[in-house]
């Protein structure tokens, strides 16, 4: 099973899961967006029809359900992609630890951060 987690700059990401053989069998993707009804028309387009869209909130309130996701989510087999918003990756990657997943399970590749320019790329 793998969990793939980010925001409107992962759609790329899901879609080329997609595009694999086993397509997104067992794959559960959970977005963090802005504009829902934008997300869920762009994600359709693409054919990621299975996703799960979590609507940001002030403060970072959308986070319980985003956390709870993942808890429900992550078993020992479970590989985590953690892709976009450095912030929201670096919070749940946290969580995954805390919950139990080795560093072999997580990958993390933040696109993006508030202020921040030049990404390097993949981080372990």
């Amino acid at each position: 099973p793998l969990f793939l987690f980010g925001d409107e700059t992962s759609f790329a990401t899901a879609a080329a899961l997609k595009a694999t053989p086993d397509g997104l069998s067992g794959v559960r993707c959970v977005f963090e967006v802005e504009d829902e009804a934008e997300a869920r028309r762009v994600l359709d387009e693409l054919g990621v029809t299975r996703r799960t869209l979590v609507v940001r909130q002030a403060s970072d309130a959308h986070f319980s359900a985003l956390e709870r996701t993942l808890t429900e989510a992550l078993t020992p087999r479970t590989r985590c992609v953690f892709t976009g918003k450095a912030s929201s990756i670096q919070r749940l990657y946290k969580l995954a630890r805390r919950l139990g997943a080795s560093g072999r399970q997580l990958t993390s590749l933040a696109y993006w951060a508030p202020g921040r320019k030049g990404f390097s790329g993949m981080q372990r």
